[in-house]
């Protein structure tokens, strides 16, 4: 969609209104609805996910947490923003048809803005582990705070401008698949990064295990300590960058080809836009729940619950037990005072 909240300037903004494909195909809200319940199931998984990191530091760097939180953050605003946008796409909030909504502007801006932290989630995640790389000797004895300040920081400025430049530029298809490229390069790129790093620190921890003399670096045993940590982290970004790209290479593919392919009132166009944002939702709530999972706070929670659940019904089956057994030997007194009382 285009608009012109300024005279003589015009700013793409990547939002379709399917008015009429919800006249022509009623069950097509069905993909609202759906996109709705992911969002909703993911919202309670993403703030325990924040709380959950803020508690990790054993997992992982206090730097690395801030970086990841932050990007928790935003994508959390686009998801929550969305949910307003979607009212407004399916008329539940009417809005003006002939002039410039300046609260539709805000939302789907503050979306699409916010769901652009996903091209700088990985690279900044990388970056902070090429700093604790670089800074192998003490990298967990001095905390370094501003190696996140600084990251997060720039990752704000970078997708912010992205999103900028993208509303400015994306004039045409042949501009949005521009964007589209970029933004597909961006995770490659992130993926062949990370897997270069990781078989860096993997040759360094195998010349020091192995002692082999082919590295300069001073063995000692809190520096392989680091270099082991540096190895699983890096593992876990680079299996995470490659899926990243793959899903991030799905989901350009369907939210360009629903605006470069296709006509604003398209049906199809329609069908592609809601499928990306379906796409989106669920991918976000999978990805935060299975953390929750392989961190272990979901699982130690659904233990502590289902035992305490256990607790509970223990305590009411020996209660009801012992109220039963009371109630027997009322039973059998009564019928001995009874029967001493008839006996001759």
């Amino acid at each position: 969609m285009l608009v012109t909240p300024l005279n003589g300037l015009t700013l793409f903004v990547p939002v379709i209104f399917p008015g009429e494909t919800f006249e022509i195909y009623p069950s097509f809200r069905i993909f609202y609805a759906t996109e709705l319940g992911f969002i909703l199931i993911s919202l309670p998984g993403v703030f325990l996910l924040i709380r959950v990191l803020g508690r990790s530091v054993r997992l992982f760097h206090r730097n690395l947490i801030k970086i990841m939180q932050m990007h928790l953050i935003a994508v959390t605003v686009s998801e929550a923003s969305r949910i307003l946008a979607v009212l407004y796409e399916t008329r539940i909030i009417k809005r003006p048809e002939d002039k410039f909504d300046i609260v539709v502007f805000v939302t789907v801006a503050a979306r699409f803005a916010s769901m652009c932290s996903l091209l700088t989630m990985i690279p900044a995640m990388i970056t902070e582990r090429s700093f604790a790389s670089h800074f192998i000797s003490d990298y967990e004895k001095l905390p370094r705070c501003w190696i996140s300040f600084l990251i997060n920081a720039i990752a704000i400025v970078l997708f912010i401008s992205f999103y900028i430049l993208s509303m400015l530029a994306c004039m045409s298809p042949f501009f949005i698949m521009v964007v589209v490229l970029v933004a597909v390069l961006i995770m490659t790129l992130s993926s062949v990064t990370i897997i270069m790093v990781y078989r860096k620190d993997v040759a360094i921890l195998s010349d020091l295990t192995n002692k082999t003399g082919v590295s300069t670096v001073t063995y000692t045993l809190s520096l392989k300590f680091q270099l082991e940590e540096n190895v699983r982290v890096n593992r876990l970004l680079m299996f995470l960058s490659m899926g990243y790209s793959v899903w991030g290479f799905i989901g350009c593919g369907l939210n360009g080809s629903a605006f470069m392919f296709f006509d604003a009132t398209d049906p199809l166009g329609h069908l592609l836009y809601a499928l990306f944002n379906n796409y989106a939702a669920l991918s976000f709530a999978a990805l935060v729940w299975w953390l929750l999972w392989m961190i272990g706070d979901l699982r130690r929670l659904l233990r502590s619950h289902f035992a305490f659940c256990c607790g509970d019904l223990k305590i009411n089956v020996e209660r009801s037990s012992v109220i039963s057994k009371e109630s027997v030997h009322r039973i059998d007194d009564h019928f001995n005072q009874l029967y001493s009382a008839w006996t001759p």
